[in-house]
């Protein structure tokens, strides 16, 4: 199902919204054969009658199918508009051989709608009969999705984005956990589902439920993580609170975070990764507990054990069994170092820019 919930425009502003952020440029390309249209010197004296418009119907097809690829490209850099918009049409020839190559490009931006409230001040509500139905179809997605009794084929996915069903939130993630003992081919298809539904809702709404499920739904801290980072959602006094938890998980978490990027850095910001930055150094500390244990031919030994209660030999680095190391971080970890390392560069930017 193509992802129509990216609009796609030529204009480089978009009235009545404010561009949060810009995700940078995209393009996409449709090459086919010029078989497509070889008959077009043969015909050309029908040109102006009935063949013209199956042409033309060939050629926005084409279109068609390259802006579509260009809202997933999109997608994939987490935006839900693309400005700047243009599409070219290119024969290219070569060896005996010729295409037909349609490229579309663009810059992917993360926009919201701007508040309409006081533009509506004095005039009376009216809903249209299709504004009732989208709410009644709107309320049932809330409840199915709290009561965890969602189906999720193409047509829920569909209605859950296009309705911005953020109360769904847990159970979108909760569908992407579930997803990871499939095969790599059903796990790519749900992240793309999953993306899309994240870059259907409101910035701040979706910040807020993902930072929330991380606090209280353990076994989706993961997931919601990944989100956060990949879009752009990242809270930074939430990581500022989280970095002092006694909960290994919630400082992990916060620290993962610290990989991404909230959706526009301002005044307070500065202050924040001043904080961050002074409390990562220590917010790590080796601190594991250790035992004695007779090794082979009744030597002494010493084991450490990890958060999940394995024992390790001392002189081993990681645990053997769930691959956490004494901190409490795993490979493939943003570690505190490299966590530094960004923060140092954003502070230096936000001093000069604040």
């Amino acid at each position: 199902m193509a992802p129509h919930h990216v609009s796609v425009v030529t204009t480089s502003t978009l009235e009545g919204w404010s561009i949060e952020g810009y995700r940078g440029f995209v393009a996409a390309h449709v090459v086919t054969g010029t078989g497509l249209f070889s008959d077009l010197a043969a015909g050309f004296s029908d040109i102006f009658g009935g063949r013209s418009g199956a042409y033309q119907k060939q050629l926005a097809s084409i279109k068609s199918e390259v802006i579509n690829l260009l809202r997933e490209q999109a997608i994939r850099a987490g935006a839900n508009w693309v400005i700047g918009a243009r599409v070219d049409f290119d024969e290219i020839s070569g060896k005996g051989v010729q295409m037909f190559m349609v490229s579309a490009q663009g810059t992917a931006v993360r926009a919201r709608p701007l508040d309409q409230q006081s533009s509506d001040t004095g005039r009376k509500r009216r809903l249209s009969p299709d504004e009732i139905k989208s709410g009644i179809e709107r309320s049932a997605l809330v409840l199915t999705a709290t009561e965890q009794k969602l189906k999720f084929d193409d047509r829920a996915w569909n209605s859950l984005a296009r309705h911005q069903v953020v109360e769904a939130t847990r159970a979108v993630v909760g569908q992407y956990a579930a997803s990871k003992g499939n095969d790599m081919a059903t796990v790519a298809l749900v992240k793309e589902k999953v993306n899309r539904f994240v870059v259907s809702l409101p910035t701040d709404e979706a910040s807020t439920e993902l930072h929330r499920i991380i606090d209280d739904a353990p076994n989706l801290s993961v997931e919601a993580t990944e989100l956060i980072v990949t879009h752009n959602l990242v809270d930074l006094a939430w990581v500022k609170d989280r970095i002092h938890s006694e909960d290994v998980r919630l400082r992990r978490a916060a620290l993962q975070l610290i990989g991404g990027d909230p959706p526009l850095y301002d005044e307070s910001s500065l202050g924040l990764v001043t904080d961050i930055l002074a409390a990562l150094p220590t917010a790590f500390p080796e601190r594991v507990e250790t035992r004695a244990r007779k090794k082979l031919f009744g030597r002494e030994g010493t084991v450490w054990v990890c958060r999940y209660g394995h024992e390790t030999d001392i002189e081993t680095l990681r645990c053997t069994v769930c691959g956490y190391d004494k901190r409490g971080l795993k490979v493939g970890d943003l570690f505190p170092e490299r966590a530094i390392s960004l923060l140092r560069c954003r502070q230096a930017v936000l001093a000069e820019r604040f």
